[in-house]
């Protein structure tokens, strides 16, 4: 296979006629947001069945497993070191 595609990340995530429309962007090398930030432009719309995304999800879930398990990156909900116990603020949400 030798279609390769760069992209910078998912933009939106929408479903229109029961079809999964995932769009990816790229920043721009020229245009900048309100913030003075590179700004995203859309550059590519990859079209799916449920099924599909379900099975592409899948398949995500299994290497972000793979990425905490190298240490590569650390999820979100996992407690920070020496907090395991309470040792931080508890959110007035909860």
């Amino acid at each position: 296979m030798s279609n390769q595609e760069f992209v910078d990340g998912v933009q939106e995530i929408t479903i229109q006629s029961g079809i999964v429309r995932v769009d990816y962007f790229t920043y721009s090398a020229e245009a900048k947001d309100s913030s003075g930030k590179p700004a995203k432009e859309l550059s590519k719309r990859l079209l799916m069945s449920p099924e599909g995304f379900l099975q592409t999800f899948s398949a995500m879930e299994r290497i972000v497993d793979q990425l905490v398990d190298r240490g590569a990156i650390k999820r979100k909900d996992d407690p920070a070191p020496g907090k395991a116990n309470g040792g931080g603020a508890a959110s007035p949400n909860f």
